[in-house]
């Protein structure tokens, strides 16, 4: 592959592990159909867990440099990697035509700044979405040499589908974590014709969108029993995944076993469930894509779903996205 310019450089670091694999999932998307340099700055933290990055100083697909990279070396770098970005001046100018889908109430900002016309920054808010996989978007900063996208919604959802096996493999975890998730999954098969992968969101739930989706341990009961009538005559499990698994399902006679406990080998675990299901969450969306896992994310705790509210996450995109 001959890789062009310019460089593509997501620097916005908004939430964890599922926000991350998402972000970068469609900055890849757009970079592998152009043939452009992936960076994934604020994929930091996960970055030795992943055979594709761990031989990357930047998080970079090519990897780069080609051995292994200490992670205090990969802090330092990134360090100065955030300083540097911060010395880029910067100046406003109307690019509309990148934009789709924004609210008419939404402020319309962006930064595009250039220094000797090579190197570009965008700035977007929360509320607005950048589709990666509009050609108004490539034509905008072909002839840049490094594009620093900073802002949580650059979306290629079309690209992801198409580009969807070399994401999963530039995702893909190393062996140790991906037998901790086997493990647990064959744990999960014993005496199970189905395996429902329940994700249980508690602790930062209780604030994020005014806790609308924070469900009690009771409401996550009642939601079992309800999935179990699904399957009249399969015997079902649960695979819980949870940030902290309320004490009323842990006590409970439900078929249960619960991840192996660490983000990494959980999300890993629920890709290989039978089927997903959970509040609204990145983490679950990309269980569901990474293993094309059928997922039913439930918006109120009184919520019943039937099998054909479950579908497979092929685009990785979502009605929270912007919220």
């Amino acid at each position: 592959m001959a890789l062009k310019l310019p460089i593509i450089v997501p620097t916005c670091e908004i939430g964890r592990l599922g926000n991350a694999l998402l972000s970068g999932a469609h900055t890849l998307a757009f970079c592998l159909e152009h043939d452009l340099y992936f960076t994934h700055l604020w994929f930091e933290r996960f970055a030795n867990d992943f055979p594709a990055t761990r031989y990357s100083l930047f998080c970079s697909r090519p990897s780069f440099p080609w051995f292994p990279v200490p992670r205090s070396c990969r802090g330092w770098a990134f360090n100065l990697a955030r300083f540097l970005k911060r010395l880029i001046p910067g100046r406003r100018a109307e690019v509309p035509t990148v934009f789709s889908n924004i609210p008419e109430c939404v402020e319309r900002r962006i930064t595009f700044t250039r220094i000797a016309g090579k190197i570009g920054r965008y700035d977007i808010n929360l509320a607005t979405e950048v589709r990666l996989d509009e050609p108004s978007f490539f034509d905008s900063i072909h002839d840049c040499w490094i594009v620093n996208l900073r802002g949580w919604r650059y979306r290629a959802p079309r690209l992801v589908e198409k580009q969807a096996a070399i994401i999963r493999q530039h995702f893909r975890p190393n062996r140790e974590i991906e037998n901790a998730a086997t493990t647990a999954l064959e744990q999960a098969r014993r005496e199970s014709d189905v395996v429902i992968g329940l994700h249980v969101r508690q602790t930062d739930y209780q604030s994020w969108q005014e806790g609308n989706f924070f469900y009690s341990g009771e409401d996550y009961l009642q939601l079992m029993r309800h999935l179990i009538t699904l399957f009249p005559h399969q015997r079902v499990k649960f695979l819980i995944c949870s940030d902290q698994l309320p004490e009323s399902i842990r006590s409970s006679d439900m078929p249960f076993v619960t991840g192996p406990g660490s983000p990494l080998t959980d999300i890993y675990s629920l890709a290989q469930c039978d089927y997903l299901v959970g509040p609204p969450s990145t983490f679950s969306l990309w269980a569901s894509f990474y293993g094309q896992k059928p997922l039913c994310h439930v918006e109120k705790a009184t919520a019943r779903p039937s099998l054909s509210d479950f579908a497979v996450a092929t685009q990785l995109t979502w009605k929270y996205d912007g919220l």
